[in-house]
């Protein structure tokens, strides 16, 4: 059985056990129980979670608390500059490091016709697509596959599969989620067959 690990914030956790059930028959699935907001705190768990227990598979996604601002005004929590030397040490520890094969989850989108009647300046999909952007550069560098849940969510339907806060998701959301990201899983393990519906979100 192949070793794989999920790092990330609740949209992972709640999409984890989906990866798990897909990925039942080739691999083993685990990932921490806590929620990894950023990525400082992959960088500071790197070693624990990645370097020393070597898994066949990294799977990770950071953005939504990069990018939250806590009052109008406010810098986002990771500034873009941090964001990208952040993500090009993980990936750079990680290849010189190991054997482990990456695969990042791009930031699912902000619902702003839901989310503004909680909050308009906290997230903003302006912000989530800049990071996106920046996260796709640093990755086409190491050869990372990206699994594109925002554009996954937008073509499925953000009515459909997202919650009433505009930026969680329902369970029939995160079932959605979690098959795009074993999908994606399933050919960077070189395993099961690629589905033409599915690889359209991993690239």
């Amino acid at each position: 059985m192949k070793r794989v690990t999920l790092i990330g914030d609740c949209i992972r956790q709640d999409y984890q056990p989906t990866v798990r059930d897909e990925l039942a028959d080739v691999a083993e699935v685990w990932g921490p129980k806590e929620t990894i907001k950023t990525t400082r705190d992959v960088l500071a768990h790197l070693d624990k979670w990645v370097l020393r227990p070597r898994p066949d598979l990294f799977h990770f996604n950071c953005g939504l608390h990069e990018i939250r601002r806590f009052r109008p005004g406010d810098p986002q929590t990771v500034p873009l500059p941090e964001f990208r030397r952040n993500l090009d040490q993980i990936f750079l520890r990680i290849r010189e490091g190991s054997e482990t094969a990456i695969t990042w989850a791009h930031t699912t989108p902000i619902f702003h016709e839901r989310r503004d009647r909680i909050n308009t300046y906290g997230r903003l999909d302006s912000d989530v697509r800049e990071y996106n952007a920046a996260a796709s550069e640093v990755a086409a560098g190491y050869g990372v596959r990206i699994v594109d849940l925002h554009r996954r969510t937008h073509e499925s339907g953000m009515a459909r599969y997202m919650a009433r806060n505009g930026l969680h998701f329902t369970p029939e959301g995160y079932v959605m989620l979690g098959k795009a990201v074993a999908q994606a899983i399933r050919q960077e393990l070189h395993v099961g067959v690629d589905s033409p519906t599915e690889t359209a979100y991993a690239k």
